[in-house]
């Protein structure tokens, strides 16, 4: 070390050679560039995956929902700090329930109408999943340290699939626009109860 401070207080072009490899280091990136023949890269060190499992209570009458309950499988490579990963799937959960049921960006002619927490409602603790269960999948992740991968937004994203996936299934309506305000829900159900029964299949009795 002292040979080494010494050499960094030198005016010499060797010196200046030495602090630019110190402060660049050598590029151990696993990532690749685009390969333009092929269209094979690696843009990413490691990658995160997780699945949801969604139950509803849906008020038929205002189109209100509640997440009864709510299953997170995610996989953060070898979890170092279970209980941290909870407080992360469950903060990720939290986000990806005011994607799904309230947050809405609403801009008319330029002009922002949602400019306030009045108007632009996100959820609260009471928004949440009455019960919630989080499944870590242990799968080590060979360029991470110990083992760990990321666990950042990873459980946001399939959190508003797997609350419209479990309003079809309480109810046979589709939603195709997030969110899923109590009014979207309530006319896409009164408008399914609207339509003709379909007719009979099989033999008639």
């Amino acid at each position: 070390l002292e040979k080494r401070d010494a050499a960094l207080r030198e005016e010499s072009g060797a010196t200046r050679v030495v602090a630019e490899a110190t402060f660049r280091g050598r590029d151990v990136r696993r990532t690749t560039a685009y390969d333009v023949v092929d269209g094979h890269c690696e843009p990413h060190i490691s990658y995160s995956f997780g699945t949801q499992i969604a139950v509803v209570d849906v008020d038929i009458e205002t189109g209100a929902v509640q997440v009864a309950k709510l299953i997170a499988a995610t996989n953060a490579g070898t979890p170092v700090n279970p209980r941290l990963c909870f407080g992360q799937v469950a903060g990720g959960v939290h986000m990806g329930v005011g994607y799904a049921l309230m947050e809405e960006f609403i801009q008319q002619k330029g002009q922002i109408r949602t400019q306030r927490f009045s108007e632009y409602q996100i959820p609260t603790v009471a928004d949440m999943p009455r019960e919630l269960e989080s499944i870590l999948t242990e799968v080590p992740e060979p360029n991470g340290p110990y083992g760990a991968t990321g666990l950042g937004e990873t459980p946001t994203l399939p959190t508003a699939p797997a609350i419209l996936n479990a309003i079809h299934d309480a109810t046979g309506a589709w939603i195709t626009e997030l969110p899923a305000t109590p009014e979207r829900v309530w006319r896409a159900l009164h408008g399914r109860l609207a339509e003709p029964a379909a007719p009979a299949r099989g033999p008639c009795p």
